[in-house]
C-alpha cells in the first residue's frame, strides 16, 4: 500500500484508513480485538519512501482491491509477503514471495485468518528510485519500471537475504535513536536483492494490462493447487483465454520461469519443506509431491537445491 492505493471490500482495510486519516501522526495501529490482534505500523521517510509493516493475525479472511490509478504516478509498490513463513506452506494466500507493481495495475488483495501474517510494503517516488539505479539503468525491465506509464507485475520467491533483512524491520525498536535512517537503510537493502534478482532474468518484455495480470494469477494458483503433476499447457491456455504461446511468454515475463520450471520449483520446494519441518524421508517426500523414481527426485532436487535431499536432511 502506497499514498497513491485505495484498497476497498475489506473491514481490516476500511479500518486502517479511517485510523490513519484520523491519527496522521500516529505511526502504529493496533488492531481492535473485532478484527483480530496485532499491529500495522506506518513509516513515512523524507518524503521518497513510505513503509507498511504489518504484524497480525486475523479473525477472519480479509479481501480487497486495490484501484487503479491511471497515468504515471509518483509511486510504485514493493511487496514483500509472508515473510516468516515458519510452516513453508506455498500455497496461496501463504506464498512467501516479493510482489513489484505499478500503481495502475489492479491487485486483489487477501489476507488469511487466524494465520500470522508478517508483510512489508514499501512504496517508493519513481523519480527517488531512478537516482539510485540510474547507473544500471540499461536493462528492458528497469525501463519499465522507471517509465511508469504503463501496468506491469513481478513477482519473486522471498530469498534467505531478504528474511533477513525482513527480520530486523520487525524487530527494531522504532523509539531508538536515527530510526528513520535505519528504517530507510534497511527499505532500500529489501529493494537491492529484489531488483537483482529481476536483474537476473534475460526475456524480452511485453505489454501485459490487468486481464492478462489476473489470469496469469489464477495460471499460478492452478500450479500450486497440485504440486503432483503440472497441467498441460492446453487446459492452462484455455483457462486464461490465451494462446500456448502467449501464456507461457507472459507468465515468463511476471514469475520469471517457464510453466514447467515454475512448477518444478515449487515442487522441490515443498519437498525440502516435508523433509525438514516433518522429518519426512527423502523416498516419502520425494512421492508426496509426484515423483515415482527417486533417482530422479535426486536429480531435480539437487538442481534447485545445491545438493542432494539426503545430504539436505542432515543440515541442523
Amino acid at each position: 500500500m502506497h499514498p497513491e492505493s485505495t484498497l476497498d471490500g475489506s473491514n481490516l482495510f476500511q479500518y486502517l484508513n479511517k485510523s490513519f486519516k484520523e491519527n496522521p501522526n500516529n505511526k502504529r495501529i493496533d488492531l481492535p480485538s473485532s478484527i483480530g490482534e496485532g499491529y500495522v505500523k506506518r513509516v513515512e521517510l523524507f518524503g521518497k519512501i513510505n513503509i507498511l509493516i504489518v504484524q497480525c493475525k486475523l479473525n477472519m479472511e480479509e479481501k480487497g482491491d486495490r484501484k487503479i490509478t491511471h497515468g504515471r504516478q509518483e509511486y510504485i509498490s514493493f511487496s514483500f509477503r509472508n515473510l516468516l513463513n515458519s510452516t513453508k506452506n506455498f500455497h496461496p494466500p501463504f506464498l512467501p514471495y516479493i510482489q513489484l507493481s505499478s500503481s495502475n495495475t489492479a491487485l486483489n488483495i487477501s489476507l488469511p485468518a487466524q494465520t500470522p501474517i508478517n508483510n512489508i510494503i514499501v512504496g517508493v517516488k519513481i523519480d527517488y528510485l531512478s537516482e539510485l539505479i540510474k547507473s544500471d539503468s540499461e536493462h528492458s525491465i528497469l525501463d519499465v519500471i522507471l517509465a511508469n506509464n504503463q501496468p506491469f507485475l513481478y513477482e519473486e520467491m522471498i530469498s534467505d537475504k531478504i528474511s533477513i533483512i525482513a527480520k530486523e524491520i520487525f524487530d527494531f525498536d522504532s523509539d531508538e535513536a536515527l530510526s528513520d535512517l535505519c528504517y530507510k537503510i534497511k527499505s532500500e537493502e529489501l529493494i537491492y536483492h529484489f531488483l537483482l534478482m529481476l536483474l537476473k532474468r534475460n526475456n524480452e518484455n511485453y505489454p501485459i494490462n490487468n486481464a492478462d495480470i489476473h489470469a496469469l494469477q489464477e495460471v499460478r494458483n492452478k500450479l500450486l493447487d497440485d504440486l503432483t503433476i503440472c497441467p498441460s499447457l492446453d487446459n492452462l491456455a484455455a483457462m486464461a483465454n490465451m494462446s500456448k504461446s502467449k501464456v507461457s511468454r507472459l507468465f515468463k515475463q511476471i514469475f520469471g520461469q517457464s510453466i514447467y520450471n515454475y512448477h518444478q520449483k515449487m515442487r522441490i520446494l515443498e519437498a525440502a519443506n516435508l523433509i525438514k519441518t516433518q522429518q519426512m524421508t527423502v523416498s516419502d517426500a520425494g512421492f508426496q509431491v509426484g515423483f515415482s523414481n527417486l533417482s530422479h527426485f535426486t536429480r531435480i532436487f539437487e538442481r534447485y537445491m545445491g545438493m542432494n535431499p539426503k545430504k539436505y536432511s542432515k543440515i541442523k
